[in-house]
């Protein structure tokens, strides 16, 4: 299998005298106001960078930065299955699978002239920029807190896993089970690292062993059904999203984790037009290790202060060790979820049918950001949907009308640091209440 995998980033640095538009120079500018002109503010530094080589050959210019990973991959394996019947009731599975896999790749970025592919070597040099006493500050690090590179990777993975599986069903419509097996998700490259070390490019395959215990139950004469299930997990180098703060996220291993929890969901026909569903979770995840997670704004801010460099990046903080999520939990993992719903079908005389949906969903409290910023945090909610049909018994038309979040609930499903905007965070709003209308034909 072969990939490619390229993405832009465009830098428009300087804003066009007398038009007024937005361009970094007027972000850093303005941030740098907002932290009252402070000399050791990030944006002021910058700020003051962008404008020092005003009417020089090294004046900052608008350009791009081009990552790329051109990968190629083989993968081989080779699986077996066996079942043995203990007795008529009782039966053991077991498998299992070898896995080889090697993948190369060139994984690189650069810097453009701003809106082409044409290489830029002004903007990306450090040597120029020093021998112009300014090292260190050309524009490709300090704005795109990269640097130029092309970096040959390769990794190869050879990987045994295994499945046991113990099923008891003793009468039909009652099963019990009990599981156990390992897993791996295999290593890889991160096709928009920014900074100059293979490490950087390249995360480790991650290993699991579960343990499973279970039932699923055919009730009240077939007309309901129970699923049950217990779990335990526990995960070596697993791997995390890391964001950069320079626009990109990376893909990083934490140590060690573990998932255990419990599961029902079941169905029930109360009547011929009246059917109920259902399910409730139990999660309790936590990083055992994970030493290293991204700094989110205070850490960030508070690091710089400690070791004397208002440049210092999230990751160079994240490096550091300063958010320690050991015995804490990840993003969008709330510990206690569930969901209810009822569909009533009603017949109107011979030729119409009304259907009646209704469902209720609740998720607990959760984080919404892989650092655990405590701006992050989703409380605990409830949401309740609606919707009424009403069409031809024989399908042949219909009419809907849908509402969702009736109660119009408020929520959110991501949130992540703004980039060069320092202290501020962008999200994204769950949907408020809506009511749509809903017509069909078929022909």
């Amino acid at each position: 299998n072969t990939l490619l995998a390229q993405g832009d980033t465009y830098f428009n640095v300087r804003s066009t005298p007398g038009l007024g538009d937005l361009a970094i120079d007027t972000v850093l500018a303005g941030g740098c106001a907002a932290a009252g002109g402070d000399p050791n503010n990030r944006s002021c530094i910058l700020s003051g960078l962008v404008t020092a080589f005003d009417g020089t050959p090294l004046a900052y210019t608008d350009f791009n930065r081009l990552h790329e990973l051109d990968q190629e991959d083989t993968v081989f394996a080779v699986f077996a299955q066996a079942t043995y019947d203990l007795s008529d009731t009782f039966s053991a599975t077991g498998g299992l699978r070898f896995t080889t896999e090697k993948k190369t790749a060139t994984q690189s970025a650069v810097a453009n002239d701003f809106g082409t592919r044409n290489a830029n070597n002004i903007v990306g040099n450090s040597a120029l920029y020093a021998a112009n006493s300014a090292p260190g500050f050309e524009p490709f690090s300090t704005l795109a807190e990269g640097a130029v590179h092309s970096n040959d990777l390769s990794r190869k993975e050879n990987s045994v896993t295994w499945s046991a599986n113990l099923k008891w069903e003793p009468v039909s419509g009652r099963m019990f089970y009990a599981s156990a097996g390992t897993g791996f998700k295999a290593g890889g490259f991160n096709s928009f690292a920014i900074g100059p070390t293979p490490e950087e490019a390249e995360f480790d395959e991650e290993e699991v062993m579960s343990f499973e215990l279970g039932s699923k139950l055919s009730l009240l004469d077939g007309a309901a059904e129970l699923n049950i299930a217990l779990f335990h997990s526990s995960f070596d180098n697993i791997q995390t999203a890391l964001f950069t703060g320079a626009t990109t996220f990376i893909v990083q291993n934490a140590s060690k984790a573990k998932s255990k929890g419990i599961e029902l969901d079941g169905r029930w026909a109360v009547t011929d037009n009246l059917r109920l569903t259902g399910g409730i979770a139990y999660v309790d995840f936590k990083f055992d290790e994970f030493p290293a997670a991204g700094c989110f704004v205070e850490q960030l801010f508070t690091y710089r202060i400690t070791v004397g460099d208002p440049l210092a990046s999230i990751q160079d903080c994240s490096n550091a060790g300063v958010n320690d999520l050991s015995g804490r939990t990840s993003e969008n993992t709330p510990k206690f979820s569930g969901s209810l719903g009822a569909h009533h079908t009603q017949e109107i005389g011979e030729n119409y049918e009304l259907n009646t949906y209704i469902d209720f969903i609740y998720q607990g409290e959760q984080f919404r950001q892989a650092d655990l910023d405590p701006v992050s945090l989703d409380d605990a909610f409830s949401k309740v949907n609606m919707a009424v049909k009403f069409g031809s018994a024989d399908g042949d038309w219909d009419v809907s009308i849908i509402a969702k979040n009736i109660f119009d609930t408020e929520s959110f499903s991501y949130v992540n640091d703004t980039p060069l905007v320092e202290g501020a965070r962008q999200f994204t709003p769950d949907m408020p209440r809506t009511i749509a209308i809903s017509a069909t034909k078929r022909f």
